[in-house]
């Protein structure tokens, strides 16, 4: 630390009454004192005096006409930049000059002064768990179903100092599973600072059936042909069958082997009349009801429009289906 002295006086030769303020060399009962130190810590975008500066006598009334003086930009929140005496004896020169009654006031300055920026950090795993708690509070799937395969490390992010708070918008995909990304608003002091994008891969436990052994084609499924499961999924699987009683009863379409998960066009529901086989056809209107036996031509199941042969008449017509071994002909 020293006083500025003979070797800034060409500098400041040029501003001849407020060089020797500056050079100390007018003497006064009642001068204000002014030294700046070497190193500062700052938490807004701006350095002013008061941040780098002590003030004798602290009661000089003139002090508050100075210490909101701004001297410079702040570096950015978590930063450090050096500021030499040639700059500061230049802001400080301009910041004096504004004070009427300038004659006694004394400066001291550095070589240099180094100025820090306060900061506060908002780690990866914070991030993280930002976007878990979002996933969880928006999905449709339980929160004992949901498996985070991996979320992609956002780092460190620095920010100013001040009151944080966030907002989290989603990006492209509803469905909350497979790939997923957000963006998390990052707000100080009311101020938006950054916009983070978190993105990872969401992955849904769904229970599953299983084939316990092989199912021969057109074979009629028991519970001993099936097995529970859980499968992890990154695609919502609409065809999964996760029900022991969709599948019990049910006839499969094709060959399953044991091991293989069941889906519903794997498998389906019998025919409540097979082709060739006999049934009762039972015709009726509001005052008369007729059973008469016949003949189906095609498979059918409850609610379906097929084809019967009369026995009795030889006559084909078609009829609904209303259960096993009975079809019904409105006339």
């Amino acid at each position: 630390m020293k006083t500025l002295g003979r070797d800034k006086t060409n500098m400041i030769m040029k501003r001849s009454w407020l060089a020797l303020i500056l050079l100390g060399l007018i003497p006064s009962t009642h001068a204000l004192d002014i030294k700046i130190h070497e190193q500062a810590t700052v938490s807004t975008n701006a350095i002013s005096l008061k941040d780098i500066a002590t003030f004798t006598p602290a009661d000089d009334e003139r002090i508050l006409r100075l210490r909101d003086a701004r001297i410079a930009s702040a570096p950015p929140p978590g930063k450090i930049f050096r500021i030499h005496d040639r700059f500061l004896i230049r802001e400080l020169d301009s910041t004096i000059a504004t004070i009427p009654d300038n004659q006694d006031i004394h400066v001291k300055i550095p070589d240099s002064l180094l100025v820090k920026r306060t900061a506060q950090v908002m780690t990866p795993e914070q991030l993280k768990e930002i976007y878990k708690e979002y996933i969880f509070s928006h999905s449709p799937w339980p929160a004992n179903q949901i498996i985070f395969e991996r979320i992609n490390d956002p780092g460190n992010v620095t920010l100013p100092t001040g009151e944080l708070h966030w907002e989290v918008h989603e990006r492209k995909n509803h469905q909350f599973i497979g790939n997923m990304s957000i963006t998390v608003n990052l707000w100080v002091d009311g101020v938006l600072i950054r916009k983070v994008p978190v993105s990872g891969c969401i992955m849904i436990k769904q229970q599953v059936i299983k084939a316990a052994k092989d199912i021969k084609a057109g074979r009629m499924i028991s519970g001993q042909d099936l097995v529970r499961g859980a499968e992890n999924h990154s695609r919502h699987q609409d065809d999964m069958v996760a029900d022991l009683n969709d599948v019990i009863g049910k006839r499969s379409v094709g060959s399953i082997q044991a091991g293989q998960r069941i889906t519903f066009n794997m498998i389906e529901t019998p025919p409540h009349v097979e082709k060739g086989s006999q049934v009762m056809i039972r015709a009726e209107n509001k005052d008369i009801r007729i059973m008469t036996p016949g003949r189906v031509l095609e498979d059918g199941r409850v609610g379906d429009q097929i084809r019967v042969v009369n026995i009795s008449s030889g006559k084909e017509i078609f009829a609904t289906v209303a259960g096993p071994g009975l079809v019904e002909v409105y006339f």
